[in-house]
């Protein structure tokens, strides 16, 4: 059986996710203390059937028994359509006020309407108030970013990680969709652009995963080949002559657009190429790089890599508390004693971000002071002591 990976989905991809997904309904508690949940299907003096999930879309029927149950908890759409709305919080990332209004009508509103009675609607009522809060802190410019509230100017200073947590969020969305390449790929993009960040060791230990769970997958496609082979066969034998041709020549048009997409990711320099089902030389060479990849993550000390992305973190922290003096102290000793830290473009990028801050900062402060040196006095206002004459040389 194949083991799931799939991460935490955010709250609201769930939430419409469930919408068109019929989550488990029943629950047939055991007597020795386990349960099962699923739906039940059938029932008679002697057992009970309930569809189980096994994986994705995968289900499996099972009977129990009644000698081995204890009881049978069955739910009602009114339960599962609360437990819908209840996975809505914590909300995702970087939602904009209108999102919020989405949510709120998908979830609390449209549950209140059908169950105006509900014995949840206090539970419900509750979770909407904390989604309207949410709103209003986003109508106040401010973001959620990994569970924090932001600011605009703590956006700003904290781009670096904001940006490199997007395409972390990508790539988790990637692997609850089974998309093994695309969360690589995604993975790819984050090396690229943020090797410092606070998203990158959790990246790391993420494509670790995807990347055992998809040689698996490649090692039973490269095994399954001549039988999927050995059926087009059949399956050509037994057509009529006109439909064989037709059939063959979707076979071949399908062969060459192939090799054109191969020779386009070779020049684009993808990491991971595509593959097809029943070409052997791509599956191997998928995994060939999923064996490389799989062998330098292994050598990468996450430990290590986690506590430099703190280090660049109290940096930014310092930017947005608009500490230039000491943010740039920092970040150059970040880059002398970081291994290629001080040849990294977004590094350059941030130092000369920092020391145009910090004279801009200046420029600010000593408008400041003359404006406050030159504004007419209120009248009655005890007048500036005199500057003492410098003695004649």
């Amino acid at each position: 059986m194949k083991k799931s990976i799939l991460p935490k989905v955010p709250a609201a991809f769930a939430l419409f996710a469930l919408c068109s997904f019929q989550a488990p309904a029943d629950t047939i508690k055991l007597k020795d203390g386990k349960s099962i949940d699923g739906t039940i299907i059938a029932e008679d003096a002697s057992s009970v059937t309930i569809k189980t999930i096994v994986v994705g879309k995968i289900t499996d029927n099972r009977i129990v028994p009644r000698s081995e149950i204890a009881s049978l908890v069955k739910k009602t759409p009114e339960d599962d359509a609360a437990e819908a709305v209840k996975k809505i919080l914590p909300t995702e990332d970087f939602l904009l006020p209108s999102a919020y209004n989405k949510i709120i009508a998908e979830g609390p509103d449209k549950f209140l309407a059908t169950y105006p009675n509900s014995k949840y609607r206090a539970e419900i009522l509750e979770l909407k108030k904390s989604l309207t809060d949410e709103q209003a802190q986003s109508r106040r410019g401010m973001r959620k970013v990994d569970g924090k509230w932001l600011s605009g100017e703590e956006m700003q200073a904290n781009e670096y990680n904001i940006q490199t947590l997007k395409v972390f969020r990508e790539m988790e969305k990637a692997v609850a969709a089974e998309d093994f390449r695309g969360a690589l790929d995604a993975f790819t993009r984050i090396e690229a652009m943020g090797r410092f960040s606070l998203s990158y060791p959790k990246a790391i230990e993420l494509a670790r995963t995807v990347l055992a769970t998809y040689d698996g997958n490649l090692k039973a496609a490269i095994k399954a080949v001549p039988q999927k082979v050995k059926e087009a066969e059949t399956r050509l034998a037994n057509m009529t002559p006109s439909d064989r041709d037709a059939a063959k020549a979707e076979r071949e048009k399908i062969k060459k657009d192939f090799v054109a997409k191969i020779a386009e990711e070779k020049k684009a320099k993808v990491r991971f190429t595509s593959t097809l089902d029943t070409d052997v030389g791509s599956l191997n060479e998928a995994a060939r790089q999923v064996d490389a990849e799989m062998k330098r993550l292994a050598a990468l000390n996450v430990p290590a890599l986690t506590e430099r992305s703190a280090g660049y973190d109290r940096v930014l922290k310092l930017i947005g508390q608009k500490k230039y003096e000491e943010a740039i102290v920092r970040l150059d000793e970040f880059a002398k004693v970081t291994k290629d830290a001080s040849n990294d473009p977004a590094i350059k990028k941030q130092q000369e971000s920092l020391k145009r801050l910090r004279e801009e900062s200046i420029r600010a402060g000593q408008q400041q002071d003359l404006l406050k040196r030159t504004q007419p006095k209120p009248e009655g206002a005890p007048a500036a002591p005199a500057t003492p004459a410098e003695p004649a040389k």
